[in-house]
């Protein structure tokens, strides 16, 4: 083989093989309500019983699966591999009672008299809570009041 061939021959194979690594690490595809996990359909049916999921996708993530839901009110849910919920974005609604542990609604009634939560991600110290004037509120797992801070996004 000349040169030429086996460098062209090189080329290829590294294309090739730069190109299968980067199709199997993330994914994502549309699922049926039906494959959500058992735990995320509850939470669903629970909490938004007059909803309907219109857009659900299973992503993988560098092999991490998760699951990002859309409700026909534009609610925004994502769960993890085992169903439980990760984040819950209401947009402008309020977010359904029960979702937030007891002592989080009791400090937001006792210092943000009329306002209220409109949504909420699980971070690795705890709860971020935005309500609907901007206000993004920090809170631990055991529901206590860590700071605040006006939400730019």
């Amino acid at each position: 083989m000349s040169a030429k061939i086996k460098l062209s021959a090189l080329i290829l194979t590294l294309t090739l093989g730069i190109f299968a690594l980067s199709s199997c690490g993330d994914s994502e595809k549309e699922i049926y309500f039906s494959k959500l996990p058992e735990k995320a359909q509850a939470f669903i049916v629970a909490y938004f019983p007059n909803k309907t999921a219109i857009d659900i996708e299973k992503k993988k993530d560098n092999g991490n699966i998760h699951y990002e839901v859309t409700l026909s009110d534009g609610t925004d849910i994502e769960f993890d591999k085992d169903g439980e919920w990760e984040s819950v974005d209401c947009k402008t609604s309020k977010l359904p009672s029960g979702i937030l542990i007891s002592e989080i609604d009791i400090y937001i009634i006792d210092n943000f008299s009329g306002q209220y939560a409109v949504s909420v991600d699980k971070e690795v110290w705890g709860y971020e809570v935005d309500l609907n004037t901007g206000i993004e509120l920090h809170f631990s797992y055991d529901g206590t009041f860590l700071g605040s801070q006006i939400d730019n996004d």
